[in-house]
């Protein structure tokens, strides 16, 4: 009953946190762009972000197993309210990059504490709809945040003070759940042998591919809109229609894996993000790609998530988490810093030309998985 009466508190909680992140994604690299940086530091900028993600990630146990999952949690609200406010002191690239630094921990360990407490207190029956419902849940804070970002002020300082009040509102939600995690004498290293399980193999490289595209679209989009001549409210928009699309993609992109397989669902998805791309290079129905784009990359990841789990035993599971955040933090870091280079040499777009180079390999790498299936 306590983890029942918890989780619409938990899912509350992680609301605040990612309305806060989802208008800060968008807000830093619209700064940038107004104080002239250039896309490679704007990129690198936001690879910095994700550098804290992996570290985060790969510490989260230690910190879980010291403090416990309430008192983590707690800590990384602050240290994320601390770094944003912290972008205030100088509108200067190494100094922005450490405190995106410091933010990409302080998110990582909230995923993990969420993600964690989730997969240990589901059963194999319920654990599949209560992660749809997490996902729906962040990215409906991910579209609120977009819908909120005009009504947050544009000065940095008074943005972090908001971003404070709604960290102390995350705190306050999350003490008022029950949720235990049990500790672990192993390193949070045993991650290891998670990422070497066959079996898992190609549901952690969609967690790769996914976090290469999300982490490029955070980055990148709103730079490559402002750069077209977009306001920053046009910008917003397109962001809550991108994102938005992911939201209504999430229940019937699920039902689908379930009822026809996850291979088949993942190499429909990467073949639409192949398309979209095409089409938004080519400036065709410009709208109907960015809903085709969202409702595709944003249902990668928990479809990768479920197939890397399906396959290892109820106690690796918070293992299998930390790999697979891991291993999406890590196609979150490489790709925005390489594509924005790409970006600064050659034309935003691209951005796309590619999303769907990444994509176009993760089909041929999905075919290849149903070859070897048949033999």
């Amino acid at each position: 009953m306590k983890h029942s009466y918890s989780f619409p508190i938990l899912l509350a909680s992680l609301l605040f946190v990612t309305i806060s992140l989802s208008a800060l994604n968008t807000q830093v690299p619209l700064w940038l762009v107004h104080n002239q940086f250039p896309v490679w530091q704007i990129g690198l900028v936001g690879s910095s972000y994700f550098v804290g993600n992996l570290v985060g990630t790969i510490v989260a146990n230690w910190f879980i197993n010291k403090f416990n999952a309430r008192h983590t949690y707690s800590y990384s609200c602050i240290i994320f309210a601390i770094a944003t406010i912290g972008l205030s002191f100088s509108m200067d690239f190494y100094s922005w990059a450490i405190w995106r630094f410091f933010i990409g921990i302080a998110c990582a360990v909230t995923w993990v504490v969420i993600e964690s407490c989730i997969l240990v207190t589901g059963t194999v029956r319920t654990r599949g709809k209560m992660l749809a419902v997490y996902m729906t849940t962040y990215y409906l804070g991910t579209v609120f945040g977009q819908a909120l970002l005009q009504y947050f002020p544009q000065d940095v300082l008074y943005f972090g003070l908001v971003v404070s009040v709604l960290m102390g509102l995350a705190i306050l939600f999350i003490l008022l759940t029950h949720y235990k995690l049990p500790k672990r004498k192993q390193s949070s290293f045993n991650i290891i042998p998670m990422i070497l399980h066959e079996p898992s193999r190609l549901g952690l490289i969609g967690c790769v591919i996914a976090g290469m595209l999300i982490g490029s679209l955070y980055s990148l989009m709103p730079a490559y809109y402002s750069h077209l001549g977009y306001s920053d409210s046009q910008v917003a928009n397109w962001m809550i229609l991108l994102i938005l699309s992911g939201v209504i993609a999430q229940i019937p992109a699920s039902w689908c894996a379930d009822k026809y397989g996850r291979r088949i669902v993942l190499l429909s998805e990467s073949l639409l993000v192949v398309v979209a791309c095409v089409m938004l290079v080519c400036s065709w129905f410009e709208i109907l790609a960015i809903i085709l784009l969202g409702s595709t990359i944003y249902t990668i990841y928990p479809i990768s998530m479920a197939w890397a789990c399906s396959s290892v035993r109820k106690q690796d599971i918070v293992a299998m988490n930390q790999a697979m955040l891991l291993t999406n933090t890590l196609g979150s870091l490489i790709a925005p810093a390489i594509i924005a280079l790409v970006m600064d040499k050659l034309s935003n777009a691209y951005l796309f030309v590619s999303f769907a180079i990444i994509s176009f390999y993760f089909v041929i790498l999905l075919i290849k998985k149903r070859e070897l299936d048949a033999q």
